[in-house]
């Protein structure tokens, strides 16, 4: 399984590209439009066919106390006429609490989300 992340320097610059079985790239804007023009032009279609592909978002971390936040927005992109299309489809916010036993973070909690 493989899944898309928009890049940002700032947030995705030193994070894994694989978790367990998913492969993770992160992708810029254009590399994104890139790959979406791949798919349409790869797919045999019809006139009202639509092609889109998921990418997802990471918004940057927050605390509330010693509790750590994170919050992914998944999204469907297009790019038709120039104009780079997002829909949104939901997402969700993970905390994370250190655990000393472990000396790692773990999930606390997953309150998923969706339009």
């Amino acid at each position: 399984m493989n899944r898309i992340i928009e890049r940002d320097d700032f947030l995705t610059d030193k994070l894994p590209t694989q978790v367990g079985e998913i492969k993770i790239e992160y992708l810029d804007r254009q590399a994104i439009v890139d790959r979406y023009k791949k798919k349409r032009d790869d797919k045999k279609r019809d006139e009202e066919s639509r092609v889109e592909i998921p990418v997802s978002v990471i918004s940057p971390i927050w605390n509330e106390g010693n509790i750590l936040k994170i919050s992914l927005r998944d999204w469907w992109i297009s790019y038709k006429k120039r104009v780079y299309n997002q829909g949104l489809e939901g997402g969700c916010i993970v905390d994370f609490k250190f655990d000393s036993q472990l000396d790692d973070f773990v999930i606390t909690k997953t309150d998923l989300w969706g339009i």
